[in-house]
């Protein structure tokens, strides 16, 4: 075989190779996205399935169930009930994380479905966000009293005459009432993609 047919093979063969793996990544990298989107990525997962309200969602085993939950803290005249999954204290121990949930609430009948509609923090960021092709409006806010932090964050979508709010609340205590040294400042980014990935499981009637 001459010189000239040789190096043709070998980069017709170079080519197949780097084919393959694009390929091959590109499986491997839409599987994951796909396990993400649908839960899979947490198959220790429980799910809750609320026959009052007709919807089911996942939730990370160690969380505290309360099928009787109410929110009534920051809006006024109203009590949207739902369901909460309590974020277990000890997970974050050393840190200045005193409590949180995260919670799916019920709004029938709504004249509209915002996500600020589920709280009345004073200050507030909204926006928009898709999941899993359904359509959120979102509001973050924000609450301080005696040394304490109240962070809350809402997703909210309307499904057939019912306005359904997931909420993520945090409670953290002003790291300077702590002694020097004796806890650390808590990070939320875990608990936020707990919250979005619970939000992913979401089946809605």
């Amino acid at each position: 075989m001459s010189e000239k047919r040789k190096k043709g093979k070998t980069i017709v063969i170079s080519i197949c190779v780097l084919a393959i793996a694009y390929f091959v990544y590109n499986g491997l990298h839409n599987r994951s996205a796909n396990q993400n989107s649908s839960g899979i990525l947490h198959p220790d997962w429980l799910t809750y399935t609320s026959i009052t309200h007709g919807f089911s969602i996942k939730y990370p085993k160690e969380y505290t169930v309360n099928s009787d939950y109410i929110y009534e803290e920051n809006v006024p005249g109203m009590s949207i009930p739902g369901v909460s999954f309590a974020i277990p204290t000890e997970k974050y121990a050393g840190t200045n994380f005193v409590e949180g949930y995260i919670s799916t609430e019920i709004i029938r009948n709504p004249s509209s479905c915002k996500a600020e509609g589920f709280l009345d923090a004073e200050n507030k960021i909204v926006g928009t966000k898709t999941i899993n092709n359904m359509e959120f409006s979102t509001a973050e806010g924000t609450g301080v009293g005696a040394g304490q932090y109240y962070n809350e964050t809402i997703y909210a979508t309307l499904h057939g005459t019912a306005c359904f709010g997931f909420r993520l609340f945090l409670h953290t205590g002003n790291i300077t009432m702590y002694d020097p040294g004796t806890v650390i400042q808590f990070d939320p980014k875990e608990a936020n993609t707990i919250f979005e990935d619970m939000v992913k499981t979401a089946k809605l009637p």
